[in-house]
């Protein structure tokens, strides 16, 4: 199942092939709306109406829950609310599971023997991902080294890690990995270097 009130990058769904899977998503509204599912094919459009699974009264208006159960359907999935106060409507995109979307690197941090790196993380490809840093000392004294796996976060697309026990005045490469069962993608490269005095932000 999956649950639309979570946060969702440009609101794509991965769902595994040839799989029943529902799309859940959660409405405040007060009086009770009118609920269409639409599925649009190519030129066609299927609609299922009034798909509510459950409702509940509370103290700002009814709480409603509808879904809809996808069978191996990729394309667009439209919701669309209406009652005498308004229309509400939200666009799913359904893609089939994958690897995850690259990251994007927003800056790289650097003092004296830290660097802290800031990405903003994409679309999972439908599976839990985990990212990892990559770096290396560009003056060759260190081999590759990678940090242990950071989750993704459910809430914020930025994720922020430091990585410590740099050396001083010393010129650093990074990129970061996103990885899940079906595969990994990683960002572009960005280089950084140490100073002892003040930091130097790179973007």
């Amino acid at each position: 199942m999956i649950d639309g009130s979570k946060i969702s990058t440009d609101n794509l769904i991965g769902v595994p092939r040839n799989a029943d899977t529902h799309i859940i998503i959660h409405i405040l509204a007060n009086p009770v709306p009118l609920l269409q599912w639409i599925f649009i094919h190519g030129i066609d459009m299927t609609i299922s109406c009034n798909n509510t699974i459950d409702s509940n009264n509370t103290f700002n208006g009814n709480y409603i829950s509808s879904s809809i159960l996808i069978s191996g359907q990729i394309g667009k999935y439209v919701i669309i609310s209406e009652n005498s106060v308004g229309v509400f409507s939200q666009v799913f995109t359904v893609v089939l599971e994958g690897k995850p979307k690259s990251p994007l690197i927003v800056c790289v941090f650097c003092k004296s023997t830290s660097a802290t790196v800031v990405w903003l993380q994409d679309f999972n490809g439908g599976q839990l991902q985990i990212f990892r840093v990559v770096y290396w000392d560009n003056e060759g004294n260190l081999g590759t080294e990678m940090s242990h796996e950071i989750q993704e976060n459910d809430t914020y697309p930025e994720i922020t890690y430091t990585v410590n026990d740099l050396k001083p005045q010393t010129n650093y490469t990074f990129y970061v990995v996103s990885t899940n069962d079906l595969g990994n993608s990683r960002s572009k490269m960005i280089e950084c270097s140490t100073d002892e005095r003040e930091y130097n932000m790179i973007m």
